[in-house]
């Protein structure tokens, strides 16, 4: 099967984006996820990117907290309606593969399932691309499908479409994560509940100088601040 991310989003971002662009309000354990993320970077810190952004929810979280903050999606519908949501932020249409981001732009990268599209043996080189985009302390945070293999969908939101969707175990992910130079600081894992599936959540720096902020972050899962 041919997995076509671009026309599948594109097929579904009207309902997608109706059906989402509120989420981050209904889940306040991913709320904790990102308010931690958010302190650990600290307005001013620099460009944060949304890799993978759909209709700018997450943007739109880290926007209202005064980080500053662009969107990067594939697919122009997504765009679209990110842009018709969230007038105020900037989305730029680009493929992860290639972010259109100088060397070390990019003070964070939060990737909310956006890897999932990305077939295993693409996420090597993945990864080399968001840490030449990062800058040294560069922090990286992932949500992910928690899980082995893959799986197919041939339908989304009521529209045909071919999409192949990675899942990943925690540790699978951070030997990704090590080998490409990253230095992994903490995760935790959420089980299945209601509409949503298992899911896994990752947080690494590029290595550089250390901060506060970013062992603050993995102490607080650890003590049990995140529950």
């Amino acid at each position: 099967m041919i997995n076509d991310i671009e026309k599948g989003y594109d097929l579904t971002s009207v309902a997608q984006a109706l059906g989402t662009v509120n989420s981050v309000n209904h889940n306040p354990f991913e709320q904790q996820i990102l308010e931690m993320f958010a302190a650990r970077l600290g307005v001013g810190s620099g460009l944060l990117c949304d890799l993978g952004c759909g209709p700018g929810q997450i943007a739109r979280y880290f926007h209202d907290r005064g980080l500053q903050i662009v969107g990067v999606d594939l697919s122009a519908g997504m765009l679209k309606e990110a842009r018709k949501f969230h007038p105020g932020i900037r989305f730029l249409k680009a493929n992860m593969k290639k972010l259109p981001f100088k060397n070390g732009e990019l003070a964070g990268i939060v990737g909310f399932f956006s890897l999932c599209h990305i077939p295993r043996w693409e996420i090597p080189s993945v990864l080399a691309e968001l840490k030449r985009s990062l800058r040294p302390s560069g922090s990286l945070l992932l949500a992910f499908h928690l899980g082995r293999g893959t799986f197919f969908r041939t339908e989304s939101w009521g529209k045909p479409v071919s999409l192949q969707t990675t899942m990943f175990q925690s540790l699978e992910l951070q030997d990704h994560l090590t080998t490409a130079g990253f230095r992994v600081e903490g995760s935790v894992e959420r089980p299945a509940e209601l509409s949503y599936g298992p899911r896994g959540y990752l947080w690494a720096l590029r290595p550089g100088d250390d901060s506060d902020a970013a062992f603050a972050l993995r102490k607080a899962v650890l003590t049990g601040s995140i529950k």
